[in-house]
């Protein structure tokens, strides 16, 4: 199953457009990585903008209520939304998902919805304590419905200036990518129980540096989510730290301040310019990252902040997609992921990435089979 994405570069989401309904409503949902509900806003949701528009459930012959009131979902932005559980046909990439639940948000702080498309424990009913409405997601309903072979998918976002990328489901594209997909193990999650569990799309990242200069110990090792749903980056601060200092960026990030990184926009003129992100060791893979896809204009976002002094000096102001965090919880979000095709088997608990061939006009898919052990070993 095949689906064009949509890149809204003014929310930073990539956006899908699905059918929900009988008759077949229209809806632009965002690709989360790093959830797994699927959920629409209500046409009733008290929202002053819609950017994907709402389903009408009571214009649905084929909709039904599982649960009223249990729909709750929060994010890490501290965004949050709530509604209710229904199930519905849905459409995506001109397949038929029959009797899918989803949830309906009647309240929420967000413009559109999701399609998640993370482990099963992340339901939002598993995490509210509601384990009697665990239920299928959509990739566990297209397995059991026979509409691919295996829980896996394979996600292209292209560079920041495309209009469009694109999502696999149940196989990969080998025109998207340069050289070899490099597998890495997802990494478990030890829970408060002692026990461990897959509870979200999570590597290991070995090494971070500029130009080809790793500035992190050889022994180094944090373990990232690789999340759709999140634009920037969000890193530990010493990290940061070593790529603003290689760059002579000035740190704004203080709440009283603007919350932003600044660079010299002459960074985008050093065509050999990357930041560097390892993942898996020895024998993982690194990642390069262009200027041209983790700075952007300042005046972009801005807004009516106010400039640091220390940017006087610059020519033209930009901003770093890289950003310190004091959680204990590290994203990797779009501004790296585009530098990166990546194919998530949630059967296997493996991702494999490569990287992307930025504007690729060609395709070639390869769908994965139902006895496959292992992402299968393809060279683009």
């Amino acid at each position: 199953i095949s689906e064009s994405l949509f890149n809204n570069q003014s929310s930073g989401a990539y956006l899908a457009q699905v059918s929900v309904g009988t008759p077949p409503q229209q809806i632009s949902l965002q690709i989360d990585t790093g959830s797994t509900d699927v959920w629409m806003l209500s046409v009733s949701t008290d929202l002053c903008q819609m950017t994907g528009g709402g389903f009408d459930e009571t214009a649905s012959l084929s909709s039904n209520v599982v649960a009223q009131g249990a729909f709750v979902a929060s994010f890490g932005g501290g965004e949050s939304t709530n509604g209710d559980y229904i199930t519905d046909d849905f459409i995506i990439g001109g397949a038929t998902i029959k009797g899918l639940q989803m949830g309906l948000a009647n309240t929420s702080s967000m413009a559109y919805g999701l399609i998640g498309l993370g482990y099963d424990v992340n339901e939002g009913s598993i995490i509210n304590g509601k384990t009697s409405l665990v239920y299928p997601s959509i990739i566990d309903e297209m397995v059991s419905q026979g509409l691919i072979n295996t829980r896996a998918y394979s996600l292209y976002l292209d560079n920041l200036a495309a209009t469009t990328g694109s999502i696999i489901f149940g196989g990969l594209d080998s025109e998207k990518f340069h050289g070899n997909l490099v597998q890495l193990p997802i990494i478990s999650t030890t829970l408060a129980n002692g026990t461990t569990a897959f509870t979200q799309l999570q590597v290991a990242m070995t090494s971070v540096g500029v130009d080809s200069q790793s500035f992190t110990p050889a022994t180094y090792q944090a373990t990232v989510v690789l999340d759709s749903g999140t634009t920037l980056a969000l890193l530990p601060n010493d990290l940061v730290a070593g790529v603003v200092a290689a760059v002579n960026g000035v740190d704004d990030t203080q709440p009283e301040n603007s919350g932003f990184i600044f660079v010299d926009c002459n960074v985008l003129s050093n065509s050999s310019f990357t930041v560097d992100f390892g993942f898996g060791g020895a024998n993982g893979i690194v990642i390069h990252i262009p200027a041209s896809e983790i700075v952007a204009t300042a005046t972009t976002y801005l807004g009516d902040k106010t400039l640091p002094v220390a940017t006087s000096s610059f020519g033209e102001v930009c901003l770093l997609t890289l950003h310190f965090t004091n959680s204990t919880t590290y994203l990797i979000g779009d501004a790296i992921l585009r530098s990166a095709y990546a194919v998530y088997d949630l059967q296997n608990n493996l991702i494999s990435l490569a990287p992307t061939n930025f504007n690729s006009t060609t395709s070639n898919i390869v769908n994965f089979t139902t006895s496959e052990t292992s992402i299968p070993t393809v060279t683009s």
